[in-house]
């Protein structure tokens, strides 16, 4: 995982969907500004590292969305090393959109926290939520908003419920919530009162009708639907806030009575930002690594730099190692002909970590005009899921040999390969040392800062939520089709060619995500306990530094820096950097300590 630049999308909330909006556009505009590398998980990303906000466009069409979410806590997504995004496409990230103050709250506290399943319970039978489509095609809004305008202008407000909640695992919080009768009759009342005035009913202006004939023309289920649609969503968010419990994905509710004239009592079921027990800093054993630059490796650098200046003549005679073979190639596999692998005078230079082993082998000996024959097993990672792990067949029939004759390293030629700094070839050889030994230093600090991170992360106690980790997955899945989008492809066809169904895909994503997730929570919650919070000012400069190192973001830097959006995401960019640095230093003085003891 790139932890530098803080991957995780890890959304706090569902009111805050503007500043996700532009925290994901820049991120995939931002080139890696800030020297990022991959810190756990051991591959560097090109994307950033946020995830899907509920009520976004996949959520469509799902059940309908019953609870307000104004509680839920914003919590900064970790993004990943970003990567180039068109110049429109941030643009459209920028317009205004629903703003948060700072600390992370909502400005819009009714926006709508979906409810990802409403069941009815009732006599002992279970009856899953059939109200989502009558209601969607009764109600004022769309599924995902909050209920009808009508309901909120009613007098009955939900203000009085009783709330039991307990722990359950995966950092969720089980609630189980009683309405008083008196409010639960208040809400039908009302229900019927804002139907009578739809239904047509001949004989009748509208909401002149009695109310008996109302309500038998309508039928008891469809006024019970409306009711949950009108009740439900007022007492699970009063009970949240009672209870002072900050949800960070849909409520799953059951309902388990709900009649006129008897209280009304369901269940539901959230989860919440997990708790984080760090260990001791300062008890972290980490080994810092230091690579020795040895003669074999300077060597070993002079020759790929005099690589450069190699003469490359034809040759009359049979090929030899250190050649470029002229070949074409053909590949075989179960005994039928692959022309996407197949090449025509190709050049393959006869050198061991140029050309595959079995080729190496083969073909010193071959003149002009013979066949090279090898046996080899095709790639797991072959770009063709058809051709993965399978044996093939490969004829390199050699049109032509070339002698690579590469140069002696001498004054002069050092002067040629430093550009005239280095005058001898002492000095070149000195020279490439410092370079070797200064990489090497840098590879050393990226690997201690790895292995920081990890022994922390697993030396820490957290229950990652699911639907973090779900919505991690979400992320993987989107960036997928994205990328084979643009490559002309589409995501059910690249499935089919893995032979894998988007289940099965998924279930293979769900290990790396959870430890991306659990990662990203990890070092927020070591950037609290180490009191990293970087001032606006700070933000500001760090923006600059970034936008020097872009000449696309340095021409809209005056609109970034008064985009909350954008302040936001890279002041959390900041602020996982600075989290790591100190982290660094605190286990790095732990080791030196402890070495000292």
């Amino acid at each position: 995982m790139d932890a530098r630049s803080g991957h995780g999308r890890l959304a706090r909330g569902y009111a805050r969907q503007g500043r996700h909006h532009v925290q994901l556009q820049l991120g995939r505009r931002l080139r890696g500004g800030s020297g990022v590398a991959p810190v756990h998980g051991g591959r560097p990303q090109g994307g950033p590292r946020q995830l899907v906000p509920a009520s976004g466009r996949r959520d469509q069409g799902r059940q309908q969305q019953l609870v307000p979410a104004g509680r839920a806590q914003d919590r900064s997504p970790a993004q990943r090393q970003p990567h180039r995004l068109a110049r429109a496409q941030l643009r459209r990230s920028q317009r205004p959109r629903d703003r948060t103050g700072e600390g992370g709250r909502s400005a819009r506290c009714a926006a709508a926290l979906p409810v990802a399943g409403a069941t009815t319970a009732t006599a002992g039978t279970h009856q899953t939520g059939a109200s989502a489509a009558a209601l969607e095609r009764r109600s004022a809004g769309p599924s995902g908003t909050a209920p009808p305008a009508a309901y909120n202008r009613s007098p009955v407000a939900i203000t009085e419920v009783s709330v039991v909640t307990e722990s359950l695992p995966g950092s969720q919080v089980g609630l189980t919530i009683e309405v008083p009768q008196a409010q639960v009759d208040g809400a039908y009342e009302r229900v019927l009162q804002r139907l009578s005035q739809r239904v047509k009913i001949g004989g009748f202006r509208p909401g002149k009708a009695p109310r008996a004939l109302v309500e038998a023309r309508l039928g008891a289920t469809a006024i019970r639907e409306e009711v949950i649609d009108f009740l439900v969503p007022q007492a699970v968010d009063q009970a949240l806030k009672e209870r002072e419990i900050e949800a960070i994905d849909r409520p799953q509710v059951e309902i388990q009575e709900l009649e006129r004239g008897r209280p009304a009592r369901f269940t539901a079921r959230v989860s919440v930002w997990p708790e984080v027990t760090l260990p001791d800093l300062d008890s972290l054993q980490v080994e810092k690594p230091t690579t020795e630059v040895t003669d074999e490796m300077v060597e070993q650098r002079l020759g790929e730099l005099r690589e450069r200046l190699a003469q490359i003549e034809p040759v009359e005679r049979e090929a030899q190692a250190g050649d470029v073979v002229v070949g074409d190639l053909k590949v075989t596999v179960d005994g039928q002909e692959v022309p996407s692998e197949a090449r025509s005078a190709s050049e393959i230079e006869l050198r061991e970590g140029v050309v595959i082993a079995e080729l190496l082998a083969a073909l010193p000996g071959r003149k002009t005009g013979e066949v090279a024959v090898a046996e080899i097993t095709m790639p797991e990672e072959h770009p063709d899921p058809e051709l993965r792990g399978k044996a093939a067949q490969l004829e390199v029939t050699v049109q032509g040999v070339k002698q690579k004759t590469v140069p002696e390293l001498s004054d002069e030629i050092a002067e040629q390969l430093s550009g005239g700094e280095q005058k001898t070839a002492d000095d070149l050889r000195t020279a490439t040392r410092e370079d070797l030994v200064a990489q090497a230093r840098r590879l050393d600090e990226l690997k201690f800062e790895q292995e920081a991170v990890k022994a922390v992360v697993e030396a820490a106690q957290v229950d990652v939520p699911h639907s973090l980790v779900d919505r991690e997955v979400d992320r993987e899945m989107e960036d997928l089709e994205r990328r084979l989008g643009r490559r002309g492809l589409l995501l059910d066809r690249y499935l089919e060619y893995l032979n894998k169904t988007q289940e099965e895909y998924r279930a293979e994503l769900h290990g790396d995500a959870e430890g991306r997730v659990r990662t990203d929570v990890v070092l927020e919650q070591t950037g609290k306990e180490l009191a990293i919070s970087p001032g606006e000012d700070e933000v500001t400069e760090y923006m600059r530094g970034e936008a020097e190192k872009d000449p696309e973001l340095k021409g809209q830097l005056d609109t970034l820096t008064r985009s909350e959006a954008a302040r936001d995401y890279f002041r959390h960019r900041l602020t996982r950097l600075r989290v790591l640095e100190a982290l660094v230093a605190r286990v790095g003085r732990s080791n030196r300590e402890t070495k000292a003891e």
